[in-house]
């Protein structure tokens, strides 16, 4: 939560200094070209329209960002090879059922009740259903629920199903999401050729 609330604040910071809403990333992207993305998905601006505030606040928030998002990352793989690690240990058969309620019905059923029309589309909502949020979080739910009391008896199911869902998790979401995604990106292009 303090991470949070500095980012929030390093943001609000910056967006006083630049008196822009626009993040200083976006417009300093294409000004600078150093960072990876295509120049026209971000705001062109000239170098000398610019003030040097906003430049150098958008240079520090790409780099921030860029940063931050490589950290992420590098935790992920570790957490990943710890997880295929425990595993082996760990694996409950009895997270197959649940992995597949959770996936299948849980989760879309919860994405079409509480996720507007105007939101997402019905292909949007289709795909948010099936990948949701990042499974890695439930491995730091767990290591909550184990510091803080859950017994040992109960812990030990937890953290087998906890771990044997999230790789099951990987393993269907990693297998699916590339041809998944392809198709949604082809459908969408059509759309828009029509």
């Amino acid at each position: 939560l303090s991470v949070f609330a500095a980012g929030f604040g390093l943001r609000q910071a910056e967006m006083r200094v630049t008196r822009s809403e626009l993040p200083s990333e976006h417009v300093a992207q294409p000004v600078l070209g150093h960072m990876t993305a295509a120049l026209d998905k971000g705001t062109v601006a000239k170098a000398d329209d610019l003030s040097d505030s906003q430049l150098a606040a958008g240079v520090m928030m790409g780099d921030m960002l860029a940063f931050g998002s490589l950290v992420e990352r590098a935790m992920e793989v570790l957490l990943i090879t710890l997880l295929g690690a425990a595993l082996a240990s760990y694996w409950d058969w009895r997270a197959i059922g649940l992995g597949l309620a959770l996936f299948c019905v849980i989760r879309p059923a919860s994405v079409w009740l509480l996720v507007s029309r105007n939101l997402l589309n019905a292909r949007q909502k289709a795909l948010v259903g099936w990948f949701g949020i990042r499974g890695i979080g439930s491995l730091y739910y767990l290591c909550f629920a184990l510091s803080h009391g859950l017994a040992d008896d109960v812990g030990d199911v937890v953290i087998g199903m906890t771990l044997s869902v999230v790789a099951l998790s990987i393993l269907l979401h990693g297998i699916s999401i590339q041809p998944l995604l392809e198709r949604y990106e082809r459908s969408t292009a059509a759309k828009l050729d029509t």
